[in-house]
């Protein structure tokens, strides 16, 4: 790309079309000095430049970006040193215009993203919610046994993708900041024997103990703190192929309600550990574990909206401890 000309003189073709630095001892003694129209010199009011210097913005590619401009107002003060110094300062502005392409590219891209993971969510939820009361109906008529196992089966890749659909959505909401609390006072201990109860009936493979210490009631928003037990207990069966059971403790502690989930699972390495929270990352597997990343990123979302905090300790082959905390007024 060439930049247009702002006067059509030599020196400002040598400087937006070269890609080399350029200097000039003293402009006013230039050949063309004075034929630039209208201005015929410098503009009125212009500051006093007769040494002028110029080191183009070049990108990786090639393309001029742009020019860095050095003017003193007396003959003689530019040299070859000081175009070596003010070209690595060009390189570094180069790298930084690029970098503000890319992030902006970045941004349209991941605008794009958000809208078609919303449209498909939605388009989704539709044919899912038809699928599901079908295949319940047919639960509840069906007589023969061996056909109860398959639509068991059916039932929970059914509520898997009802979950992936639910998620999908949450992210649209989170992103443009829309997410919001419907706050009641509820049974946290009996919320979460429900929560257990879903995960069960979606993936029946673990025995899930819960460490009950009695009723526990809680001022939160009822909905998405299921939402974030489901997607917890959940991952604790899912990433515990080997194992055959998980744990769920409940307590309070300070106007805190404290919520553990351990598994005994493949656990995470250290190198992963501080990006588990991040949108759309994955934890490399040699289980080959199927996912996309967005519930533990949804679970912190939540979390940190009810003013708690939601951490993971654990140890790689031994499995995770995932804790979150909220306050047990969430006012």
């Amino acid at each position: 790309m060439k930049l247009g000309m702002p006067r059509n003189t030599d020196i400002f073709k040598k400087t937006f079309n070269s890609k080399e630095g350029f200097i000039a001892n003293d402009v006013t003694k230039h050949y063309d000095f004075g034929k630039n129209s209208p201005h015929n010199g410098l503009p009125k009011g212009h500051l006093p430049v007769r040494s002028y210097m110029s080191i183009p913005v070049v990108s990786m590619t090639g393309e001029n970006m742009g020019s860095l401009l050095f003017g003193h107002p007396e003959p003689g003060k530019f040299s070859q040193e000081h175009i070596k110094m003010m070209q690595s300062i060009a390189s570094q502005a180069a790298v930084a215009l690029e970098n503000s392409k890319l992030l902006e590219n970045v941004r349209t891209l991941s605008d794009k993203k958000d809208l078609f993971i919303t449209v498909v969510g939605h388009e989704l939820r539709s044919p899912l919610t038809t699928i599901k009361g079908f295949i319940q109906v047919l639960s509840e008529v069906n007589q023969d046994n061996d056909l109860c196992i398959y639509i068991e089966k059916v039932l929970e890749q059914v509520e898997a993708l009802n979950l992936l659909v639910s998620d999908l959505l949450d992210i649209g909401q989170i992103e443009a900041g829309k997410i919001s609390l419907e706050k009641s006072e509820f049974c946290l201990s009996d919320l979460v024997k429900n929560t257990i109860e879903t995960v069960l009936y979606a993936q029946n493979t673990h025995e899930i103990l819960f460490d009950n210490k009695g009723p526990m009631m809680v001022t939160a928003d009822k909905r998405r703190i299921q939402q974030v037990l489901y997607n917890l207990i959940y991952n604790a069966v899912k990433y515990s192929p080997d194992a055959d059971k998980v744990l769920v403790q409940i307590k309070s502690e300070k106007d805190e309600v404290i919520v553990k989930i351990i598994d005994y699972g493949i656990g995470i390495s250290e190198k992963h550990i501080h990006n588990i929270f991040d949108r759309f990352y994955r934890v490399p597997s040699k289980k080959n574990i199927s996912g996309i990343g967005i519930g533990l990123f949804l679970c912190s979302k939540i979390i940190k909206k009810h003013g708690g905090t939601l951490s993971v300790n654990s140890v790689l082959d031994e499995g995770s401890e995932f804790i979150f905390k909220i306050p047990q007024k969430n006012v």
